[in-house]
């Protein structure tokens, strides 16, 4: 796929990338459903934290845990109602049955989604990102180009002045066809086209739809 079908394909209403925001973005809803009944300070953003987050302990007082406006609100007018500590304990546990349920299905930790989010431009800069872009470009080695040196591709990418600004907003399609039409990074920039093609977006529902005579429904 040449520069221009690769900038028009992925920019298209319906099949923009964000395949690079998906770890973020993930630990970002969970977090942010954590916040509603768990104390701040055991929120820390690191994957495995989150993962592994016990919650005994940690939760907030049933008076402070988030219910919906209305419901605060009757909370506040009714503090001793005899259906409300029932209502928060129910509320509580099914918090907590949520919060278990997601740490178990989220791929909170997930390696792939790690190297992905390394193609952001925003990121780039920093050595971790660095680091997790050669882990990237080793997952997928075998579609390189054979004589091509990534690790020092993405050292000299990292730190790059020639290339243009991006600034959180941007769309990072159109910033990498811009990195790709230097020509300097050949290996880097194949990997990142391959990662970009990732199959996402409304086609993978349609596709599993269209899987229903096939795999039974429990698969």
């Amino acid at each position: 796929m040449d520069q221009d079908n690769f900038s028009r394909y992925y920019n298209s209403e319906d099949s923009q990338t964000l395949v690079h925001k998906l770890h973020y973005k993930q630990l970002q809803v969970f977090t942010n459903f954590l916040a509603c009944f768990v104390q701040s300070e055991h929120l820390n953003p690191i994957p495995k934290a989150l993962a592994t987050l016990e919650f005994d302990g940690k939760l907030l007082h049933v008076k402070e845990m988030y219910v919906g406006r209305d419901a605060d609100q009757f909370r506040v007018a009714h503090p001793q109602h005899p259906l409300l500590k029932p209502f928060l304990q129910q509320v509580s546990r099914a918090y907590t049955t949520c919060a278990k349920f997601l740490q178990k299905k989220l791929p909170l930790q997930s390696k792939t989604l790690q190297c992905l989010s390394a193609m952001d431009p925003v990121v780039r800069g920093h050595s971790q990102p660095g680091f997790e872009l050669k882990k990237l470009t080793q997952m997928i080695s075998h579609i390189l180009p054979p004589d091509a040196d990534t690790h020092q591709e993405i050292l000299q990418y990292s730190v790059d002045q020639t290339l243009p600004t991006f600034k959180e907003g941007d769309e990072a399609v159109t910033w990498w066809v811009s990195v790709f039409e230097t020509g300097k990074y050949p290996g880097l920039c194949q990997a990142v086209k391959a990662a970009m093609s990732i199959f996402h977006g409304p086609l993978v529902e349609s596709s599993f739809n269209l899987m229903g005579d096939i795999i039974d429904p429990r698969s």
